[in-house]
């Protein structure tokens, strides 16, 4: 995404909204989020898809990862990370969010998108 396209000298958070299935499986691990700019910095934290609901086998619980939310709407979000918008940069924020050390298939993830949000002082 163009950071032309948001508002100068603001700090946002990134948010990947989701649903998961009845049978849904193989989200057993922490996966890799990570926000960053083109030729920035990149801010990388671990996140957890599951709600523990439904799955065969039980999330580890683990530190520091964090965990989706509940929306009014029926989705799940979970902040994938934050950045800020220089006064003076035309680049690219470039967002991902990867699994690739379980090894196991997956199914059931629905994806709504990625919602790009002003970070409040509060949050």
């Amino acid at each position: 995404m163009q950071m032309s396209m948001l508002s100068r000298c603001t700090n946002y958070a990134a948010y990947l909204v989701f649903k998961m299935t009845e049978e849904a499986y193989g989200f057993y691990h922490s996966a890799e989020a990570a926000v960053g700019t083109a030729g920035g910095q990149t801010e990388t934290r671990l996140v957890y898809l599951s709600t523990d609901e439904g799955q065969q086998a039980p999330v580890p619980r683990e530190e520091d990862v964090q965990r989706p939310k509940q929306r009014s709407d029926g989705w799940l979000e979970i902040e994938i990370g934050e950045f800020f918008t220089p006064e003076d940069d035309d680049g690219e924020v470039q967002l991902s969010v990867l699994e690739t050390k379980g090894g196991n298939w997956k199914r059931g993830l629905f994806v709504q998108g990625i919602e790009i949000r002003p970070k409040s002082v509060a949050e």
